[in-house]
């Protein structure tokens, strides 16, 4: 009887659906400019647009204290962020795609700058779940965006 029993709770924990993992993109970089200058190029959390590219307007807003920013694309996309986390001294904030066009639910990445001297690491991870489409395009499109962000950001230093 216990037997029986062990094969039908194995069998039901087989048969269960699997919880997916999240997707994630880590993308870093190098920058030959002291890591304060460089958070100081990355700016305050709708300054975004002047190092993405595809970002034409940011608007900041405030609701119960907490900071949205809505960044209009160059396309007309529109994103509408929150602001998780700031941390000035450690050079790193969180945020949280509220609602936008691309595939994904669940958003929330981190950038951070770290380094000595001239030299920097900027790094801007995320995790997601890919929603509507391939996770391989998915990824492959926040990588992109990580990618045209960091291209901005050493033409703006």
């Amino acid at each position: 009887m216990r037997l029986i029993g062990l094969v039908a709770a194995m069998s039901a924990t087989c048969l269960a659906p699997q919880v997916a993992e999240a997707a994630s993109v880590s993308k870093k970089i190098e920058i030959t400019a002291a890591p304060a200058k460089v958070w100081a190029a990355i700016g305050e959390f709708c300054d975004i647009g002047s190092w993405l590219p595809i970002v034409a307007k940011c608007e900041m807003t405030e609701t119960d204290g907490k900071k949205f920013r809505t960044l209009t694309t160059g396309d007309g996309g529109v994103l509408v962020e929150s602001l998780e986390r700031w941390d000035d001294a450690g050079m790193s904030y969180t945020y949280r795609i509220r609602s936008s066009p691309l595939p994904i639910e669940n958003y929330i990445a981190t950038i951070k700058v770290s380094g000595a001297g001239g030299t920097s690491t900027v790094e801007w991870s995320s995790s997601f779940d890919p929603k509507g489409a391939p996770e391989a395009d998915v990824v492959k499109t926040i990588t992109g965006i990580y990618q045209a962000g960091f291209a901005g950001l050493k033409k703006k230093l």
